[in-house]
């Protein structure tokens, strides 16, 4: 715990990323109260109901392919947003948007966070899978990666809605966002999963092999005297499990946020170090001319060139880059 609340308070100056799984606003769907947890359970069971299944699906997904087919895209787009419109929050998850984060991601189709950081009075915008990954908005941005209920219409919602099985094979919009989720990630001071069980995602493919991932990842579990042992090990392999639950967390912000930010700006390298695989053949006429006319690299053409021993032995330098693609040269 002293390790969530030394990071959390070095990213008050920047690099706090907040992931939210189901568990984050589970409790602000409109469901049916129900004995089994986890929002997964309760679509699972309305889809059963809707369908009038008997005997009922066991799998999400299958239930859900077969609602889509019997209701359409027009029906669904009714129904899902009917469960996954939120009017209230909590003041533990409006607390939990007072703290300064970088960027929101989430698996939530619904738009807690949205009027959680409305109740914060943070500016903030909702984004869907169906966005460009590339924009750039001065808000908090809340990235919604298996699409959001504020965007649906009935022209898009079959493929921005990651829910039956059909769709979990497309996911080509989820995997246009990878880029910037990983880059998030891998530049964070701190990455905090709300609600999120690390087994049952295809996102962790993406961000496993992040270097220092382990000592900046933590995952807020609800509090329970016997945890699940499999989920443990499988957030274990990605950071640190914390069972001290959403208001614990918003808790600790709280009295976080009450005490003096460090003054000390947040550090960054302008580049990762990545090696680069040489070449394996010399360079082409147009990537000579690229080179000496315009100053743009190949850099597989440069790392073969290392690996050659060929660095630096010609009448013309290579110095350091200005520009990822531009370099200033010098005579020897």
């Amino acid at each position: 715990m002293d390790s969530l609340v030394e990071r959390l308070n070095r990213a008050r100056a920047g690099g706090a990323i907040l992931f939210c799984g189901a568990g984050f606003s589970a409790d602000c769907l409109n469901f049916k109260p129900r004995e089994t947890l986890g929002t997964g359970a309760q679509l699972l069971a309305m889809c059963n109901e809707v369908l009038e299944q008997y005997p009922p699906f066991a799998k999400l997904q299958n239930a859900a392919d077969a609602l889509w087919d019997k209701l359409g895209d027009n029906g669904m787009e009714k129904l899902l947003k009917e469960r996954f419109t939120v009017a209230d929050v909590t003041t533990d998850m409006t607390d939990l948007l007072r703290y300064p984060w970088q960027a929101v991601y989430t698996t939530n189709y619904d738009n807690a966070i949205e009027q959680a950081a409305q109740a914060a009075r943070r500016s903030a915008e909702g984004l869907s899978n169906t966005d460009d990954p590339s924009v750039q908005i001065n808000a908090l941005p809340i990235i919604h990666l298996h699409g959001y209920v504020g965007k649906w219409n009935i022209h898009n919602i079959r493929e921005s809605c990651v829910l039956g099985a059909e769709s979990y094979q497309r996911l080509s919009l989820v995997k246009q966002w990878l880029d910037r989720f990983r880059l998030d990630v891998d530049m964070a001071q701190i990455v905090v999963f709300v609600g999120f069980n690390a087994g049952d995602f295809h996102l962790n493919q993406a961000i496993y092999d992040l270097t220092g991932l382990r000592e900046k990842a933590f995952f807020i579990n609800r509090p329970t005297a016997a945890a699940d042992p499999d989920v443990a090990a499988e957030q274990k392999r990605l950071g640190t499990p914390l069972y001290v639950g959403r208001a614990g967390l918003a808790d600790t912000i709280t009295d976080l946020l009450k005490k003096e930010a460090p003054h000390e700006p947040r550090l960054a390298s302008f580049a990762a170090i990545r090696s680069v695989a040489p070449a394996s053949q010399v360079p082409t006429a147009r990537e000579i001319e690229d080179l000496f006319l315009y100053g743009q690299v190949v850099p597989e053409q440069l790392a073969r060139d290392i690996s050659n021993g060929l660095c630096c032995t010609n009448r013309l330098t290579v110095g350091l880059p200005l520009l990822p693609d531009r370099l200033i040269l010098r005579p020897s």
